[in-house]
This record gives C-alpha cells, structure tokens and sequence, in this order.
C-alpha cells in the first residue's frame, strides 16, 4: 500500500517540482579546498513527509520514471554549476545516474543540449555509474558513456570495490574517478585489510 502511495505521489512531486537537490562539498585532501559538490536528492512531501531517497528512487525506477527525475536533477544541477561559475566558483558538481538513463536513446542529446542551452562547460559536470548499473545492457551503456566523455564529461565509477568485475570495467569504460565504495573508507582506520584495500585502490586508480 506504501509503495503504491508513493509511486502516485512522487509523480505529483516531479511535476510540482516537490523533489530538492543539496550540494555535499568535496574537498581535496591534498590541500583542503573545495574541489566539486556531488548533489543529493531530497523529497520532502508535504503529506507523506521526508521519504527516504533510497525507498523512492527503486520506485521511479521500476515505475518508468527515472527518466524525468534524472533529466529534473541535471537541469537543476547545470543551472547550479552555472551559478558557481558566474560567481567565480570553479568546481565541478557529480550527479548519479540510473542505468535506465545510459540506456536512452536521447540521453546524450539532452545532456549536451542542455548545457549548450546554458552555456554551461560540461568539462565540470561528472556523471557517475555504479558497478550494477554498469552492468546491464553493457554494450549499449558503453556507446553513451563514451560520447558523454567526447561531449567534455568527466566520468565516475561509484561504490568501486562492492560489484565481482571491477577490474573488467576499468579496461571498459571511459572512467576517470573511481569512489570507494564506504564500507571500505568508514573503517580503514581500524582494520588493516581495509586500509590496505584502500591504498592499493588509490595506486590502482593513480
């Protein structure tokens, strides 16, 4: 019954434009500065309450709704980075995307339309992928994250270390971030083998 509350109200979010985008800072840990922001989505309903982002986004994505949502995200997220830059901010902002979007056939078009609309740099708009996603329908999937990187995006492999072909993508895909998946992060200070998974991520990916 929550699931079917949801899936109606959260298509009455989208076309109200319910759903908030936050920016979460990433800071170089070289030298402490603001390098990029990756942006988080919200839904804060007004009957329903917060939904918790997990919970409605496996909804949108088996109700065929990812499609709006993302392209709601990215045109939010590019007027923002325009925004930074006309105030002298040169960072990049990271936006999540769902294997549903890397699968449509007028993806790529919308997302370099969009930012010559806005006369945005897509030099600083990183776009990441898990390993699930990446995943499915691969082939396909290839194709679009290759001409998103000619089209000036940078790329992100997320939750890097969690799927069984990690290594596999990296030789496939156009990826120039890796994350590491937080399971790994939250507790390297106290587990050797953790800290030690780390470090060789980061030679890995350097």
């Amino acid at each position: 019954q929550r699931r079917l509350t949801l899936m109606g109200a959260l298509s009455h979010a989208i076309r109200k434009a319910e759903l908030e985008i936050y920016a979460q800072p990433q800071v170089s840990c070289a030298d402490g500065a603001l390098a990029g922001a990756e942006i988080l989505l919200r839904w804060h309903s007004q009957r329903l309450g917060d939904v918790p982002t997990q919970e409605f986004i496996e909804i949108a994505e088996n109700a065929g709704m990812m499609k709006h949502i993302t392209r709601y995200v990215l045109s939010r997220s590019m007027l923002f980075l325009k925004q930074l830059h006309e105030r002298d901010i040169r960072v990049t902002v990271s936006v999540n995307l769902s294997v549903n979007n890397l699968i449509e056939p007028d993806f790529v078009k919308y997302v370099v339309d969009s930012a010559r609309a806005l006369n945005v740099d897509l030099h600083y708009l990183v776009l990441e992928v898990t390993e699930t996603s990446a995943s499915e329908n691969i082939d396909q999937v290839i194709d679009n994250l290759n001409l998103l990187a000619k089209a000036g995006c940078s790329i992100a492999l997320d939750d890097f270390g969690t799927g069984y072909s990690s290594l596999s993508y990296l030789s496939r895909l156009p990826i120039h971030e890796l994350k590491i998946d937080r399971s790994f992060i939250s507790s390297m200070t106290d587990s050797e083998s953790d800290l030690r998974i780390v470090e060789n991520t980061v030679a890995l990916a350097r």
